[in-house]
């Protein structure tokens, strides 16, 4: 008898009163505690391994599920994610929504944001996808991106926020993400002589 996937009855067994994309990432250790200084000097108590949970594809599809949800009162034609993991979330959402997906990456020479040649959407109602807002500046730079190309970008969907943009676009995300970035001046940890447990952690 075939061995049966862990994950293949998770939708199921996490009730449907919880937050199943929280319950996710606690169950396969989305969330690492410890003293953390990340790679542009900031701090934290911790970080999101977002890769701990979606390397599985069921939690992906639940949790793609999850973000269809959040914007099942609009109208989507098109979404929309960053390379890399929010292009994969993004085209998760998208197999969800029944509609086309495409990415944006940023010119390594220029830093310029541009969509992927095969896919330039001109008037379609568009959803942003990303996995985690933190500081809000890759959500940013992307709808100026979409506001220079005249996109209509309709919503921005993520698993977890801080600190989001402050924008007219509706953010929505599925749980508020626990540790603060913080300046090591401030950091707690570090006025308590805590040594650095993860050192260069890219967010």
């Amino acid at each position: 008898m075939a061995k049966k996937n862990k994950m293949s009855s998770l939708k199921e067994r996490i009730p449907k009163e919880r937050n199943r994309a929280l319950a996710l990432f606690e169950k396969y250790g989305g969330f690492i505690h410890g003293h953390t200084e990340f790679n542009d000097g900031f701090h934290s108590s911790g970080y999101v391994e977002k890769m701990n949970v979606l390397k599985y594809p069921k939690a992906m599809e639940i949790i793609a599920e999850e973000l269809a949800e959040l914007f099942a009162d609009t109208r989507i034609d098109v979404v929309c994610g960053p390379v890399h993991i929010g292009a994969i979330l993004g085209y998760s959402v998208a197999n969800q929504l029944n509609v086309p997906f495409t990415l944006t990456y940023i010119e390594v020479r220029t830093g310029e944001t541009f969509f992927h040649r095969a896919f330039h959407p001109k008037s379609e109602r568009l959803l942003f996808v990303d996995d985690f807002i933190v500081s809000g500046k890759n959500v940013s730079r992307n709808l100026s991106f979409f506001d220079n190309e005249q996109i209509n970008c309709v919503g921005i969907a993520a698993i977890g926020a801080k600190n989001p943009p402050d924008t007219q676009i509706p953010i929505r995300f599925l749980f508020e993400t626990p540790f603060e970035k913080i300046s090591p001046r401030q950091c707690r940890q570090c006025l308590n002589h805590v040594p650095l447990t993860y050192r260069n952690v890219r967010e």
